[in-house]
């Protein structure tokens, strides 16, 4: 009667470490798109587009988890 009890475990530990890697995924993929929103905004601020860089800004701002921010 042990043996399913661990199994059960096991295969429960594996999921919550595959939803853990995901999340990771997804924050590494939102790190990175932040970081290609930042260098558009830059290049906006040096073409002299400061609206359009305040609105790049506000939009990477909102993406930001509230405590990076």
């Amino acid at each position: 009667m042990d043996t399913p009890s661990t199994t059960g475990a096991t295969a429960q530990s594996a999921t919550s470490a595959q939803g853990q890697g995901a999340n990771v995924t997804a924050q590494s993929q939102g790190y990175n798109q932040a970081m290609q929103m930042i260098q558009q905004a830059k290049q906006l601020d040096q073409q002299g587009k400061e609206a359009e860089c305040m609105d790049m800004a506000a939009k990477i701002g909102a993406m930001a988890p509230p405590a990076t921010k």
